[in-house]
């Protein structure tokens, strides 16, 4: 069996450039807040899609995101319990206080 030895001398920049790439990954930080542009491109969504699930209340201001200085912010945390259908209690407090006023207005009329 005869071994090629031509390309030893690459097995060090090889090695230099998996460590590098090892060490960036570990060094990587999980980003928890979104910008719209930034959710359309994690949940495959146009931007009109997200803005309109805003308006519809699909997105809840202070559960999935909030609104700092004409800037919205999504918790891509809550948007991933929002995608496989986890509800918080903060939501469903918040849907059960809406239900509750429902009701209310409905007997009062």
């Amino acid at each position: 069996m005869e071994l090629k030895l031509e390309n030893l001398e690459l097995i060090e920049t090889i090695h230099s450039m998996l460590v590098e790439l090892r060490d960036r990954k570990v060094n990587e930080i999980e980003k928890r807040w979104l910008t719209t542009t930034e959710l359309s491109k994690y949940i495959g969504y146009g931007k009109d899609s997200i803005n309109k699930m805003i308006q519809e209340q699909k997105f809840i201001c202070g559960i999935h995101y909030y609104k700092k200085v004409k800037k919205i912010l999504f918790d891509k945390q809550q948007v991933d319990n929002w995608i496989m259908g986890i509800e918080s209690n903060k939501l469903v407090a918040t849907n059960n206080e809406n239900i509750t006023n429902d009701i209310i207005l409905s007997l009062v009329s």
